[in-house]
């Protein structure tokens, strides 16, 4: 699942960087929403940088986690992986019920 993490980070850093220049062409007229504004800028400032640490820890692949995942992927049968895949969430499901998606 780290293919599928690694996704949703770009993905995330993605619409952050448009949040973050969607807030600058705004022009509030009053220093108070001037200064929310920045504040939601540091904020998206501060996740990007979480989120892009996380990447390069997934990047930088110190257990081999990401390589194995991939050859497991590419080797075999690809609906083979899928489906063990699968029968694992629906196993962990099964087990919590109640757990919010």
């Amino acid at each position: 699942m780290l293919l599928e993490d690694q996704r949703f980070l770009h993905e995330d850093l993605e619409r952050l960087e448009q949040g973050i220049s969607d807030r600058v062409l705004e022009d509030p007229r009053h220093i108070r929403d001037r200064l929310n504004r920045d504040h939601q800028i540091s904020g998206f400032l501060n996740r990007i940088q979480q989120q892009s640490n996380r990447l390069l820890e997934i990047y930088n692949d110190t257990e081999g986690l990401r390589a194995k995942e991939s050859q497991s992927i590419s080797t075999g049968d690809p609906f083979d992986e899928f489906y063990k895949q699968l029968d694992e969430i629906k196993d962990f499901h099964r087990r919590y019920p109640n757990e919010p998606v």
